[in-house]
This record gives C-alpha cells, sequence and structure tokens, in this order.
C-alpha cells in the first residue's frame, strides 16, 4: 500500500540565501555535472553580468535555518531631508477657493486644467486606439 503526501507541511522548505557582495537574493540552481550532478548551489543574480562571484554549495553552508539578518542604515548614515516647508501644501489647500479666478494662484490653476485637458486628450487617443485594434481583428 503507498501513500503520498499532499500536504502543505510534507514539502520541503527551500533556502533563501543572499549575495554578500551584492546584497541581493541568490539564484538556486541544481547541477547536471558528472562531479557534482543533483547537488544543489546558489549563485549571485549578477555572476556573469557585473563580475560577482559568489556562489556556494547548499551542503557547505551553515545548517541553521535562520534566514540571514537584513543590514538596516542607521538613521544618522541617512543624508537630512532638503528643506521642504511643509507649510506650502497647507497654504494651496486654504488658497483652494481662490485659484478660481479670486487671484491667489490663478497661474497655477490654468496649468493644472491646460494639464488635465493635456491628459484627457491622450485618454481619448488610447481608448481610441484600443477600439480600433479590438475591431481590427
Amino acid at each position: 500500500m503507498s501513500q503520498a503526501s499532499s500536504s502543505y507541511g510534507g514539502r520541503p522548505t527551500v533556502r533563501r540565501v543572499m549575495c554578500p557582495n551584492c546584497h541581493v537574493l541568490a539564484n538556486r540552481f541544481i547541477s547536471s555535472t558528472v562531479n557534482n550532478n543533483n547537488r544543489v548551489f546558489h549563485k549571485c543574480p549578477y555572476f556573469a553580468v557585473a563580475g560577482c562571484q559568489y556562489y556556494q554549495w547548499e551542503d557547505e553552508m551553515d545548517q541553521v535555518a535562520a534566514p540571514a539578518p537584513l543590514h538596516a542604515v542607521p538613521l544618522q548614515a541617512a543624508p537630512p531631508p532638503a528643506a521642504i516647508s511643509t507649510a506650502a501644501p497647507v497654504a494651496l489647500i486654504q488658497d483652494g477657493s481662490q485659484a478660481a479666478g479670486h487671484g491667489g494662484n490663478a497661474q497655477d490653476y490654468s496649468r493644472v486644467m491646460q494639464q488635465l485637458k493635456w491628459m484627457e486628450k491622450m485618454i481619448f487617443v488610447c481608448i481610441f486606439l484600443a477600439l480600433y485594434a479590438i475591431f481590427k481583428k
């Protein structure tokens, strides 16, 4: 009598390995060479492209099942954000009633309206091209 295991828990877990040089998830491969037939190894996705030389046989890795730690950047190491005034968006919201031609941001209002008209034309062209492609078939 044979038994088949189709439960999710019966599957072997796949090890996730990070390339220590490029800090990206390494690709998992199974060797098909004569010397290393069916041997699992991990290789950096930039192995041939960017010159990264990271590869490692899975059976030679540490047997710890914990994933590799992520390296967080301390807040002091990050550059400070540009001086962005938070009062500007509030002022635009407060002046929104004046943007309709009552002074205030009339120039910004006309620029936004021109962009909206252009977007409306582009959407019309896209719809027309989609209909043309559908009826062409």
